[in-house]
């Protein structure tokens, strides 16, 4: 199967699991992982595996 924890371990590894962030907060969490994915694809890489564990 997957090596790491479970998705749902993985994404309060650090964070409270009845932790609440709003919108704004998301986005602009999503708008670092997405700059960076774009960051690495311009230098020719994919990631393909992209999961709350790794990232």
């Amino acid at each position: 199967m997957f090596a790491g924890p479970s998705y749902l371990q993985s994404c309060t590894r650090i964070f409270a699991p009845d932790a609440q962030y709003s919108v704004p907060v998301i986005l602009n969490i999503l708008k670092g992982i997405s700059s960076a994915m774009m960051q690495l694809n311009s230098h020719g890489l994919i990631h393909v595996d992209v999961y709350a564990y790794n990232i």
